[in-house]
This record gives C-alpha cells, structure tokens and sequence, in this order.
C-alpha cells in the first residue's frame, strides 16, 4: 500500500484498486475507466458508467438508478428510494465505493433500500430498529463468501479460524469472496489488522468458477437480493457473521505462517464450538433461484 493518505478526498490515484486483494473485482470491471479519469468521476462519469454497465448486464430498469449531486436538506433513503437517485458528494473516496456498489449489485441495494424505507413508520424512537440495523451493517460492513465446500462456512461460524485459513487452506481453493459493504471498500485504502466483515455464506457447486466475473457478481447479487426480499432474513442475527478476512491469502502481508492467526484479539474464539452454520440458499426459495438452479447445490 501507498504511504499516500487515500483517505484526503482530494487525492485520487486511479490504480488504488491494485493495491487490496479485496478490490479485484473492481479493477476486473472498472480498469480502463479508471485509467481514464483524471481526477475523481464526476457525477456525469458516473452515470455513463452506470448505463453502460447496465446495458452490459441487460438490467431490468426497475433496478437502475441515476447519481446526482449530494442536496443536504433531503434524506439520503428517501431520495433513493422515491426518486431512484444516489446523492452523491464530489471528491469523496466513500461516495465512489457505494456508487460503485450499486452498479455491481444492483438488486440488493435496491431491496437493501426498499426494505430500510419501509421500516420507517415501524420505528418507536428515532433510532433504528433492528430490521434497519441489519441493513445498515449489510450496507456498509457486508461481505460475500461463496463457496462449493460446506466446511468453509462450518468452520467460520465456530470461529476455527486457524483451521480454516492455516491448517485447512486448501480448501479455500473453493470459494471466492467479494467486500460488498461500500464502508468496508473504504476501509480497504488503508487497511489494518481488525478489519472484519459481516459474511452472508452462499453455497455453489464447482461450475460457479467456471463463469466470468461480470456473471459471478450477477450471481451473488441475484442470491442476496431475493434473500433481502424477506423480512424475516433481516431480523435472524446468525445471517451475518464476523469473518476476519485478513486470514484469507494474499489480503495481507505475511499471513502465511500459523502465528499470525493466534492473535485472538482479531481471530477471536467462540464459546460454542457447535454453532451450526447459516448458508443463505437455505432462505431463498429454490423457485426464486432463476437462471442459477444449475450452480446452486440441492443440499448443503
């Protein structure tokens, strides 16, 4: 990582996405649109990003949103939701992740929204309930693990993190992971030993890896919309879980050795070694998988 502050929102370096594992995904769709901006997207970049890679993903228009210039006097959830516009701040490094979130996974953050604004005459007091709370942590800490081995999301929801990333990691040679929350992205220009993500687990067969990686996103975003779409999936706490993705190779320097993964202070045990683990298909109905029956195993 640069020892530039990526933070200052002035500063824009168009190849920050080589600099954390966690930002392939966009470097694998966005490269050359990066490259050619000089300095920040402007409001019109980002719409001509959008509509092109809507057209590229044949995007039902339900779905499509505009981004426009951050109005302080509205509500952020309101416009979105009423309007379908993403107000957004010029310059700004937390902006460009969600409306990068919102192009690459278009369904759930609508459902993610629809479902917040619906809650809004449930609230009792000003804050958030806890439907809303979940959205927020998926929003903005959320992470995706997909995978064709049911003992990755065994062994990370009974916190067997040595097992999983040390003694056994050969079998993360099955599965792909995707930051999804836009606060994380962010997290990732200056990364540190404590980042930790709120992992929904999918599970897949082996042809998942086979698909390009415009249609893996399209995958994990159809599964975790229709999961969204039902309000009890947003009140279950076991839906999302603490997952330490620093473990997972090559997201950070010298993970390889077995001491690294003794730090408990991040590696953090759990009392209950018995934790049965929560994989998000078993919450989507089999009808609502479309196009992906053939990549969705029938048991897992």
């Amino acid at each position: 990582m640069s020892q530039e502050n990526l933070k200052t929102n002035a500063f824009w370096k168009p190849t920050f996405f080589r600099d954390f594992k966690g930002y392939e995904p966009l470097g694998a769709l966005f490269e050359n649109y990066f490259s050619a901006y000089p300095q920040f997207p402007s409001i019109t970049d980002y719409n001509q990003l959008a509509t092109e890679m809507y057209a590229q993903m044949a995007l039902e228009k339900e779905y499509q949103v505009a981004f426009v210039l951050q109005d302080f006097s509205k509500s952020f959830e309101k416009t979105a939701f009423t309007y379908r516009q993403i107000m957004t701040r010029p310059n700004n490094w937390h902006d460009l992740f969600n409306n990068l979130s919102w192009i690459i996974w278009p369904k759930t953050k609508w459902q993610i929204i629809q479902r917040y604004f619906s809650e809004e005459g449930m609230r009792e007091t000003a804050n958030r309930n806890q439907t809303q709370s979940f959205l927020a942590q998926l929003d903005e800490c959320g992470f995706i693990v997909i995978s064709a081995d049911p003992m990755i999301a065994q062994l990370s929801f009974q916190h067997q993190w040595s097992e999983l990333f040390y003694h056994q990691k050969s079998r993360l040679q099955s599965m792909e992971a995707f930051v999804f929350g836009h606060g994380l992205m962010e997290k990732g220009l200056n990364p540190y030993i404590g980042m930790t993500g709120k992992a929904v687990f999918i599970g897949v067969t082996q042809s998942y890896f086979e698909l390009p990686m415009q249609e893996r996103l399209a995958f994990s975003d159809h599964m975790l919309s229709q999961f969204v779409l039902v309000a009890a999936n947003c009140n279950n706490p076991r839906a999302l879980q603490p997952f330490p993705f620093l473990g997972l190779p090559k997201w950070w320097e010298n993970n390889e050795v077995l001491s690294f993964f003794q730090n408990t202070a991040y590696f953090r045990p759990m009392r209950n070694t018995h934790a049965e683990s929560f994989v998000l298909n078993n919450f989507v109905d089999k009808s609502l998988w479309g196009q992906w029956q053939s990549i969705c195993p029938d048991h897992w």
